[in-house]
């Protein structure tokens, strides 16, 4: 499940209105598997 979501995932931390709207949806222990497949959620 995560396998098809870290595309969509790079795609909108592109992007920085997208990058907050993530940060509020994921809570922080998904933002911590998110940054362990080598996303910087930043």
């Amino acid at each position: 499940q995560v396998k098809y979501a870290v595309p969509i995932l790079l795609f909108m931390l592109r992007h920085p209105e997208c990058r907050r709207e993530l940060r509020a949806m994921l809570s922080e222990v998904e933002l911590e598997l998110v940054s362990e497949c080598g996303i910087a959620v930043i």
